[in-house]
């Protein structure tokens, strides 16, 4: 009996040891994680991740090829999030620049922009985060499109590298 405890002892501190290792971020993902929504902040995705790291954390997703990226939705998040749509260049292993946050209520896309990045710092309708500012080596720029959020980067080689156009 007391060896029977002991095996179950053992074995449920190695399962909460992995579980709590699986909840560890890589540095660049810990970097960006105000740039995502906390219902995503769990998957440790980061702009500039690699294309083969996007596609084992999302194998689930539906992915599309198209002439210069590769598009992939992902669905089924609990809270705000309905679904995402992650952006990545289809050359390469080029790693993903973009991420289209489809929220659950239709209106709540400017909502979630204010919550995770408060009043639009842009022209009143957009948020630009310098690289200066970040640190990072691309700028970020959030706005919102009929019902989403969406936040993009100007990572080298994305559609986004020469810079954002200002909003109309």
């Amino acid at each position: 009996m007391k060896v029977l405890k002991s095996i179950s002892v053992i074995i449920i501190a190695i399962l909460l040891m992995q579980c709590g290792s699986s909840k560890k971020l890589s540095k660049p993902a810990k970097s960006q994680l105000k740039y995502f929504p906390a219902e995503l902040q769990e998957y440790g995705l980061y702009f500039g991740m690699p294309k083969s790291e996007l596609h084992a954390k999302f194998s689930e997703g539906k992915f599309n090829s198209e002439d210069f990226r590769e598009t992939v939705l992902v669905e089924g998040f609990d809270g705000r999030v309905k679904a995402v749509g992650l952006y990545l260049d289809a050359e390469n292993d080029k790693p993903f620049y973009e991420i289209i946050i489809i929220p659950k209520d239709d209106a709540s896309g400017q909502k979630m922009a204010e919550a995770m990045f408060g009043q639009a710092n842009y022209m009143n309708k957009e948020w630009r985060f310098s690289k200066e500012k970040t640190g990072f080596d691309f700028d970020i720029g959030a706005w919102v499109f009929k019902n989403k959020l969406i936040v993009a980067t100007t990572l080298k080689g994305s559609e986004w590298e020469p810079g954002f156009t200002d909003p109309k």
